[in-house]
């Protein structure tokens, strides 16, 4: 009975650690706003890369189509791209 415990205790904390490095990634870049939907947008940035990003709903109206803007956002293993900032670029 001791031993089922420590595996499994054992088992459960390598499960965890695992979920945990591999939780989060996070970038931030200069892109221009190719599209607005209802909650994502579809950003280009400098290097022709096209990402969906998940965005809050009531920003949607706020963002400019065709205009530049720094935006930083995350993705976890098991979702999309979600919007952490945004900021115009101020020629």
């Amino acid at each position: 009975m001791k031993k089922l415990f420590i595996s499994l205790l054992g088992s459960t904390i390598v499960f965890i650690v695992i979920v945990w490095a591999s939780e989060t990634k996070s970038t931030g870049e200069v892109v221009r706003i190719k599209e607005i939907n209802h909650g994502s947008i579809l950003v280009e940035n400098s290097s022709g890369i096209e990402k969906d990003v998940e965005i809050p709903k009531i920003i949607t109206k706020l963002i400019i189509k065709n205009e530049e803007y720094y935006i930083s956002y995350n993705k976890t293993r098991w979702s999309g791209w979600k919007l952490k900032e945004i900021e115009p670029i101020k020629i």
